[in-house]
């Protein structure tokens, strides 16, 4: 097993390597600047109606197979991207060049121009298959925890009414361009906690795989989708939280779990044993640069001391 495991690894990135190989002599020498400033003039849309629509169900069969077609003519294409998939243009732009061959060589909010290369030859094209039916939706695992974690069932109901009740960071467009989204939110985190995002008249499985696609790339916690929104919590607030908790405790994952808010007396005798721990380490520091022999236990700390470095 473990050498049909190996050999598969090899075969791949074999493959991947002539898949480089092959896409560097279609593209061939790159473009001048000149040369590039006149084909992204030709793909204007005041010079040509030819234009390829990526919307919500992102790069199909179909559309791969309009690109190749329009290649035949011209040397780029104009591709219009919507919905859904804008929230990441970074991955557009990777599967556009890598399931093409091509190279995008002007981009602008959510259009884009693929070049197809210098030595780019229709007749030796990929065949693509047709695909005559939509792609099925895809099935989530449940996005939204009863209980978020660290918080009881009440604390996680009182956080989403808190939600749906701050501002709105942004109102999203049916079909529109979300590619500065993310950034939004990562900077409305520096601020704030809880962030909504008002998505009245988007499907509810538009609205899913943009919360997904933020808890991956922002990255936060999803906490509702409730009333057409879409609710984020600060994941390093909630991760700075749990660790300084867990360590003030000295509470493991399982245990943090049942006890997220500890007494004040169990953080004071944690700190008292920590105080000790560090006196002793100290004096014993001292006595061994002056090579003498010293006993010490827990008593040796008085209260003054402890009740000093407390404060």
């Amino acid at each position: 097993r473990v050498d049909g495991v190996g050999e598969g690894e090899e075969r791949k990135r074999e493959l991947e390597r002539k898949r480089r190989q092959m896409r560097g002599w279609v593209q061939g020498k790159d473009l001048t600047a000149a040369e590039r400033k006149a084909v992204v003039e030709k793909c204007q849309k005041h010079r040509t109606k030819k234009q390829i629509n990526l919307g919500r169900d992102g790069l199909t069969h179909n559309m791969l197979n309009d690109i190749h077609n329009i290649w035949k003519h011209e040397e780029a294409v104009r591709i219009k991207c919507m919905g859904v998939s804008t929230v990441d243009m970074k991955n557009i732009c990777t599967q556009l060049e890598d399931k093409t061959f091509g190279k995008i060589i002007h981009r602008h909010g959510g259009f884009l121009v693929l070049y197809r290369g210098r030595n780019y030859n229709p007749r030796k094209r990929p065949k693509i298959p047709l695909m005559l039916w939509k792609p099925h939706e895809p099935v989530y695992p449940r996005l939204i925890k009863t209980a978020i974690y660290g918080l009881s069932i009440e604390e996680t109901k009182d956080m989403r009414k808190r939600g749906l009740a701050v501002p709105a960071l942004t109102q999203l467009a049916r079909n529109g361009y979300y590619g500065s989204l993310v950034a939004m939110v990562r900077d409305a985190f520096l601020t704030e906690e809880l962030v909504r995002v008002d998505c009245k008249g988007l499907d509810k499985s538009d609205r899913k795989k943009i919360g997904v696609k933020l808890r991956d790339l922002v990255p936060c916690i999803l906490v509702t989708f409730e009333k057409e929104q879409i609710v984020l919590q600060n994941h390093s607030t909630v991760a700075i939280e749990a660790k300084c908790c867990k360590e003030a405790c000295g509470l493991s994952n399982s245990k943090y779990d049942s006890a997220r808010y500890c007494s004040a007396e169990t953080l004071i005798c944690n700190l008292r044993q920590v105080i000790v721990i560090i006196h002793v380490s100290a004096t014993l520091a001292v006595a061994a640069r002056s090579h003498c022999v010293v006993s010490l236990d827990a008593e040796t700390v008085n209260e003054h001391q402890l009740s000093g470095i407390e404060r």
